[in-house]
């Protein structure tokens, strides 16, 4: 706004271009400001979350570590339940590792609208009692007996490794935030959907943080407190919206938390095939070829695949195995 105490002052032509020209000024001021803090916030997020990645990856690898020093300091002269209790830890912060980079790989894949679907006929309460047998030893460390209650025959044709996924950061969740509480973990029909349950009475969600927990990065507490990427809810909504299924929560400060997944309406026709999707068939004699520059790991997979009554032929040196695989491709399996 232009004014003037001489009541003779006309504004002119000039004098309007003058005032676009300062008010294009201080729009672009305003802007950039914006901009500024915005991308200040984005840098904030940025190292926080850098510094619980880091410290939530190094946490396994400390364990894991601790675990396979110990047993070659020990070696030989270890109880007879030793070896078998380093490695159960081992396996257990190798599994927790995994779900680390595999949360982090996902985000990547569903910010870049890559999120696809194996769909198969899948039972819904065969995947909880495989994903609960993992965590059996997570639940009886953190003191929550796990009751189940599932009804047999809740079929659709879902995918599988993504409904493990999800049932995996729910008990994840429930056994971080229920700590010494029972969880209640139930799969039914109910109305042509599939209903999957999982309760815990930890500390629970206040109504104002609800809305958010299922955001990137997002979490209802503090990251001093309870660690976590803030990553779990946030792929397990988005693995549900990719099966056109729906989640709920409902959560009350010191009373615990509820989850429901609904899955669209299965198909108890469909048929099952029983075997296990990691599971190897035993061989024949069929030729392998094991690569890995990690001579330990080339080692224990030749162990392994022998056993099963494969035939194994290993290399540490990617370009030895090409020049072999390329001579002799249609001998290996």
């Amino acid at each position: 706004v232009f004014a003037s105490s001489d009541p003779r002052r006309h504004y002119d032509a000039d004098d309007l271009t003058m005032a676009m020209d300062l008010a294009q000024r201080a729009a672009l001021a305003i802007d950039n400001q914006r901009l500024y803090q915005a991308s200040k916030q984005a840098v904030a997020l940025r190292d926080e979350f850098l510094s619980v990645a880091s410290h939530e990856l190094r946490t396994p690898l400390t364990s894991l570590q601790i675990a396979v020093q110990s047993a070659l300091t020990i070696g030989s002269d270890a109880p007879p339940d030793f070896s078998r209790r380093a490695l159960e830890s081992a396996e257990r912060q190798t599994r927790r590792l995994g779900r680390l980079v595999d949360a982090l790989l996902d985000v990547s894949r569903i910010e870049a609208g890559r999120l696809e679907l194996q769909r198969e006929p899948t039972d819904l309460a065969a995947v909880v009692r495989e994903v609960l047998s993992l965590f059996a030893e997570d639940a009886r460390r953190a003191g929550c007996e796990v009751r189940v209650e599932v009804e047999a025959g809740v079929v659709g044709n879902w995918d599988r490794i993504r409904l493990e996924q999800v049932v995996t950061n729910l008990m994840s969740n429930a056994i971080k935030y229920g700590a010494g509480t029972p969880i209640r973990i139930g799969v039914r029909e109910e109305r042509g959907r599939a209903r999957l349950t999982v309760r815990d009475e930890g500390i629970g969600v206040a109504a104002a943080e609800r809305g958010r927990i299922f955001e990137r990065f997002e979490r209802a507490v503090s990251a001093k407190h309870y660690g976590g990427l803030g990553l779990g809810l946030y792929i397990v909504r988005r693995i549900i919206d990719a099966h056109d299924g729906a989640i709920a929560v409902e959560s009350h400060v010191g009373q615990g938390t509820k989850v429901e997944v609904f899955l669209p309406e299965h198909q108890g026709a469909l048929s099952m095939v029983p075997a296990s999707p990691m599971a190897l068939p035993r061989g024949r004699g069929e030729r392998i070829l094991v690569v890995d520059d990690e001579e330990a790991l080339c080692l224990s997979l030749t162990h392994l695949l022998t056993r099963l009554g494969y035939k194994v032929v290993a290399r540490s040196q990617p370009q030895a195995a090409l020049d072999l695989f390329a001579k002799a491709h249609s001998e290996f399996y």
